[in-house]
């Protein structure tokens, strides 16, 4: 099985992504159609981004995802278009090591507060 179709109960939670271009926007399209709240980081956000921000459907951090950012989210999408950015985040979502999350798999992690959140790459190609 190429792919792992995940259903996860994200109503009122908290979802992190990584990255603000353009594999961002496509995540964050479907994203938007949940009840979750949603924060971003990323240093150079697009303006469709941006624009999601100032009609208040997502939270905004304007700068790189940086250790732990990501602790208590139900759920984290590494969506950076930048190979040598997606390859820092698993290590700075959660307090992971580097490489212990390779580009396109999920984590295996539940969603309480005291585990990492469930980790996805998203890749812009």
């Amino acid at each position: 099985m190429k792919h792992f179709p995940i259903f996860l109960n994200v109503e009122g939670r908290r979802i992190v992504v990584s990255g603000g271009g353009d594999a961002a926007v496509a995540k964050l399209k479907l994203l938007l159609k949940t009840d979750a709240k949603i924060t971003v980081f990323s240093e150079n956000a697009n303006r469709d981004v941006r624009n999601f921000a100032a009609e208040g459907k997502i939270t905004l951090v304007e700068r790189p995802l940086a250790h732990g950012d990501a602790v208590c989210a139900a759920l984290f999408y590494a969506a950076n278009d930048e190979d040598a950015e997606e390859a820092i985040v698993p290590a700075q979502s959660a307090g992971g090591k580097p490489g212990n999350s390779r580009r396109g798999e999920a984590g295996a992690h539940g969603a309480s507060t005291s585990r990492p959140p469930q980790r996805i790459s998203a890749s812009g190609g």
